[in-house]
């Protein structure tokens, strides 16, 4: 449990007590195609429809706290979200 807690505490301080808008569309999209899922799949993998994947994906939808970590379920442990293209960087590990 303290994985996920020290996770929470890290992505809250990384994007602010006011939780500012935080984007990753491009590595969203890139580890949905490395793991050969459609849109589609991945909306219903994390019981969330295709239109908000593509949101996301095109960042016209910040990543939230809820959708990150059921992002980090899919794709595992340590999910790296700091790819060129995005507006501001998000980087969780597991320890």
């Amino acid at each position: 449990m303290h994985d996920v807690a020290d996770g929470l505490a890290y992505f809250a301080n990384k994007i602010g007590a006011d939780m500012s808008k935080s984007f990753a569309g491009v590595r969203i999209k890139r580890l949905r195609e490395e793991q050969r899922l459609t849109q589609a799949a991945l909306a219903r993998t994390l019981d969330l429809s295709t239109t908000y994947i593509n949101q996301l994906e095109r960042n016209q939808r910040p990543l939230t706290l809820p959708v990150l970590l059921k992002i980090k379920e899919v794709f595992g442990p340590q999910i790296s979200l700091d790819e060129d293209g995005d507006r501001k960087s998000t980087r969780l590990n597991s320890r």
